[in-house]
């Protein structure tokens, strides 16, 4: 319940809100062997590793059960090719404290951890088909690093290029398109006022927020934005 508060009520992995009751608590680290391999590829799996993890806070998220499925994230866990693994510890004595003292600093995950990595930092959402009428455009994530590109292939990303795009256009765009009239008929006031409403879908309980700010990037720049005197879209954690 700490977890689903914290996390606005939505996925971790996917930035989708989602029902509390159906939705479990997802490992960042699994706790029952990591999956190194590619989908796809002959298994590599280490046992052992992060059973010492299992309760531990900063390795708990709340996330849907798309995304905890052995289909997304599963027990994925790759690791950069130029890092080792974590050692694994001996298990405890019984009514013995866990102190392992395990360094998981030797580890470069390529998964992002969303509790401590700015998803933007990593991938961003970008325009297919820009030819055409804005409506019609299409939006996928884009790798800026390699770390976010693993992260769409574990979490099969591209599964969410209709939604993300039914989102931005049916609501973000047309939020752009009352404000771009407004300025077009000079209604400054109209046009700051529904600039505002438009911005409140980067709050950080609503849906596909990363997304969001991708789209307001390209629609209303902030070199566009000053020319208006409109406040720029903040960016999202």
């Amino acid at each position: 319940a700490e977890l689903y508060k914290r996390q606005h009520k939505k996925c971790a992995w996917c930035a989708r809100r989602r029902d509390f009751s159906s939705s479990p608590v997802e490992h960042y680290r699994p706790k029952n062997g990591a999956w190194r391999h590619r989908r796809g590829e002959p298994r590599q799996v280490s046992a052992g590793h992060y059973w010492w993890l299992t309760w531990e806070w900063t390795n708990l998220l709340f996330a849907c059960p798309r995304c905890n499925d052995k289909g997304h994230k599963g027990n994925y866990f790759p690791l950069a090719p130029d890092t080792r693994e974590a050692d694994v510890p001996a298990a405890p004595a019984a009514g013995a404290s866990l102190d392992v003292g395990v360094d998981l600093g030797v580890e470069h995950p390529l998964l992002l951890d969303p509790s401590t990595d700015s998803f933007l930092d990593h991938v961003r959402w970008r325009p297919a088909q820009t030819n055409l009428p804005r409506k019609l455009w299409l939006w996928s994530p884009s790798p800026l690093t390699a770390r976010g590109a693993r992260t769409i292939e574990v979490l099969r990303l591209d599964e969410l290029i209709d939604e993300v795009t039914t989102h931005l256009v049916d609501t973000v765009l047309q939020g752009v398109t009352d404000v771009e009239d407004h300025l077009a008929g000079d209604r400054r006031d109209a046009a700051h006022a529904r600039w505002g409403a438009v911005l409140g879908w980067l709050a950080p309980h609503k849906d596909f927020t990363a997304a969001t700010w991708c789209a307001l990037e390209e629609w209303m720049s902030p070199a566009r934005c000053t020319s208006h005197g409109l406040p720029a879209a903040p960016r999202p954690r």
